[in-house]
């Protein structure tokens, strides 16, 4: 009787508890302790295998904006142009202080930001899903590595990707130390408003992390006040300015300029530059080419942003209808900045011009959101035998998963001759863009055809079944397969065309001896029929110091130019610069010497040593010509 009760007992309670539970308290309750010691040390351990393992595939400094960062962050000196850099410069500067060499800490930089913000991928959706998410983390961290940008900019230390990882540090801080706890509260909200002040001094696009602070304010879970709003953004200011105090006292030390990187004209550049307005002169040449769209289009559209098109619509749709749970406002924060971003970005670049990576930020946000969609209770038994025994859920969940593997396996094996008689590669843009007739059929028609079938689903099945399981393990296969092999190769194509640009410095650098006032000459031509060094006096100072680790100004280099308007003979500007003579190093090509006389050959013979190479650059010979000062 008293065993009967104490079950009527502990009915009434549970039913009291569920109603009195709200969806924000129960996620709450889920979210609590969910990562375990084996989540923080398992991801990590494999992120630094796969570092070692990749290492060698790791490109460099390749544009012209992360060129300029990997130079200031080894010469320290201030640039108002890049005034609201300095946070990412300094971030560098440290990974250059371990390592002493200027390609090796930019590798280093990309493995700890571009693995580590992996790591948080996993960490965040498993922290996002119900219990048992380790899966959901692990296809957020697949959807994340599968990005066709991160292949292409492999190496490249990008303000963009110093960004991406704090934002994402930012989030995680939120979501795994719950701020209504009032023991450290204080000190979780300074570390998120240190975060997002190093951040915004990093790069502009981290405001889309400001979206987070709105939900703060909590009193107790579920219950928000204005007066403790107050209160919490008042404490992230605190947090703020110390990362403010921080890079003022790195300034100084450095640059002996307490007060460069907190500057107001800094603030009035950064609305400036973002306002919504045609770009300045000095910017047109390099966005007359760039093709205009929304950045909605651009997602779907551009051949880098292609492998993120599946994530991005399993995001919105895992936020416009609960499918696994309901979330809580706090929650909701964190979906709303990829869309923040997006407002962001169509106000700032008033050009409405794509260019992929300043959505850097919020792609590791759309796959934690998008890997939700991929979590299935698998808690209970199915299909009861005779002997009364069951088969357990999670065995029949490992059995489709995979049977789906199996099956995309084999449909993949038959896309490379069914690209082919397509023969995508026939038109230059998609040659160029995409590389192969895979990578196009993916975006075509892989691409398509599994949005299709998941709003579908969405749409069509309330209840999350077997064959809901099965087809959602096969569209998931079928959007990482293809960019997976894909990636690869773009990885190995982007590293050798980062260190190919460095190739007549490797060559000939032995026999270059540095000092403060040496003079190096390159002609504009070595860059225009090859693609190696830099295509400006600036950029062959950047490229020069990174290779081999110097701090030479613009006055150490004479950029030889061809002559304007001239068509003859447009090398003869270069030829005079160079039997001038006044530098102690030269980088020409054969058409720089080609059309001298005897007798100036003799006089340039006298003067310098004169070494040749002949570099392969797409598929054609290039002949380089070093000149030494005898």
């Amino acid at each position: 009787m008293e065993k009967n009760k104490r079950k009527v007992s502990s009915r009434d309670s549970a039913s009291r508890a569920t109603a009195s539970d709200t969806p924000y308290e129960l996620g709450l309750e889920q979210n609590r302790f969910k990562l375990t010691k084996l989540d923080y040390i398992l991801a990590p351990l494999v992120a630094l295998l796969t570092a070692v393992w990749t290492f060698r595939y790791f490109g460099t400094a390749i544009n012209w904006d992360d060129l300029l960062y990997m130079d200031l962050a080894l010469r320290t000196v201030p640039d108002a142009h890049v005034m609201n850099r300095y946070g990412h410069i300094y971030f560098l500067k440290f990974f250059l202080f371990l390592t002493g060499d200027s390609i090796i800490s930019g590798k280093l930089w990309w493995c700890f930001v571009y693995l580590g913000t992996g790591v948080l991928v996993y960490w965040c959706g498993k922290l996002l899903a119900p219990k048992r998410g380790w899966f959901v983390g692990i296809v957020a961290a697949a959807f994340f590595y599968i990005q066709s940008l991160f292949a292409k900019e492999f190496g490249s230390p990008l303000a963009d990707f110093t960004i991406m990882f704090m934002v994402m540090l930012g989030v995680f801080v939120y979501l795994a130390f719950p701020v209504h706890n009032q023991k450290h509260r204080f000190w979780i909200l300074m570390v998120l408003g240190f975060i997002f002040f190093w951040a915004m001094k990093s790069k502009e696009t981290a405001v889309c992390m400001a979206v987070l602070f709105l939900g703060l304010g909590e009193d107790a879970p579920g219950v928000r006040s204005f007066k403790r709003f107050a209160k919490d953004i008042g404490w992230v200011f605190v947090g703020g300015l110390s990362g403010c105090l921080i890079l003022m006292v790195l300034d100084l030390v450095f640059m002996g300029d307490i007060l460069f990187s907190v500057q107001w004209t800094d603030i009035k550049e950064v609305v400036r530059s973002n306002a919504f307005n045609p770009p300045p002169d000095e910017l047109r040449p390099l966005t007359r080419n760039r093709e205009v769209m929304s950045w909605y289009a651009g997602i779907a559209k551009k051949p880098l942003l292609v492998t993120l098109f599946v994530p991005f619509i399993l995001y919105l749709l895992v936020g416009f209808k609960s499918i696994v749970r309901e979330y809580n406002f706090k929650e909701k924060m964190v979906w709303l900045i990829p869309l923040g971003l997006l407002l962001f970005l169509t106000y700032a670049r008033g050009r409405f011009w794509v260019l992929d990576r300043y959505y850097a930020p919020a792609i590791p946000l759309v796959c934690v959101w998008a890997a939700q969609f991929f979590w299935f209770d698998v808690s209970e038994s199915l299909w009861p035998k005779k002997d009364g025994q069951a088969i357990p859920g999670w065995l029949v969940a490992a059995g489709l998963f995979f049977l789906a593997f199996l099956l995309v396996c084999l449909f993949m094996s038959f896309v490379p001759r069914l690209a082919d008689y397509y023969n995508f590669m026939r038109y230059d843009a998609l040659r160029i863009y995409f590389r192969t007739n895979e990578n196009v059929f993916y975006a075509v028609g892989i691409v398509p055809s599994v949005v299709s079938v998941i709003l579908a689903m969405g749409t069509l099945f309330k209840r999350r079944g077997l064959g809901v399981m099965f087809v959602s393990f096969l569209c998931l296969f079928l959007v990482i397969y293809q960019p997976i092999i894909g990636n690869y190769d773009r990885m190995k194509a982007s590293a050798q065309k980062s260190i190919g640009r460095f190739e007549p410095y490797k060559v000939f650098g032995d026999e270059i001896k540095f000092n403060d006032k040496m003079k190096i000459l390159v002609s504009e031509t070595v860059h225009r029929s090859s693609w190696m060094l830099g295509n400006n006096l600036s950029r062959q100072r950047w490229i020069f110091n990174i290779f081999f680790n110097q701090k030479l100004s613009d006055n150490n280099f004479i950029y030889a130019t061809l002559a304007e308007g001239e068509k003859k003979d447009i090398f003869k500007d270069i030829r005079q610069t160079v039997l001038n003579g006044g530098y102690d190093y030269g980088f020409v090509t054969e058409w720089d010497i080609n059309g001298m006389t005897a007798e100036q050959l003799k006089q340039l013979r006298s003067d310098y040593v004169i070494r040749k190479k002949v570099f392969e650059r797409y598929n054609r010979p290039i002949q380089i010509i070093f000149l030494k000062k005898k």
